[in-house]
C-alpha cells in the first residue's frame, strides 16, 4: 500500500506539499475502525503526520 500512496499523491505530502521525510498515514486510524486500503491512506510529511496525530488524540 505505501508504494502505491506515494505514487498517488506523487510523492508530496498532500497537507503542505514537503517532499522530504514522507510518511504513510492511514486517513481514520485502524484503532478508530479505518482500514489497511489505498482509499484510507494518505502521504504526509513528518511534521503533518505529528500534527495529524495530536489532532486525533485530541478527538478521541
Amino acid at each position: 500500500m505505501r508504494p502505491r500512496a506515494l505514487a498517488r499523491d506523487g510523492f508530496a505530502c498532500v497537507r503542505c506539499g514537503e517532499r522530504e521525510g514522507l510518511e504513510v498515514d492511514h486517513v481514520l486510524s485502524i484503532a478508530q475502525g479505518g482500514t489497511w486500503t489505498l482509499d484510507n491512506a494518505q502521504t504526509l510529511c513528518k511534521d503533518c503526520h505529528r500534527e495529524k496525530t495530536v489532532q486525533d488524540r485530541r478527538q478521541q
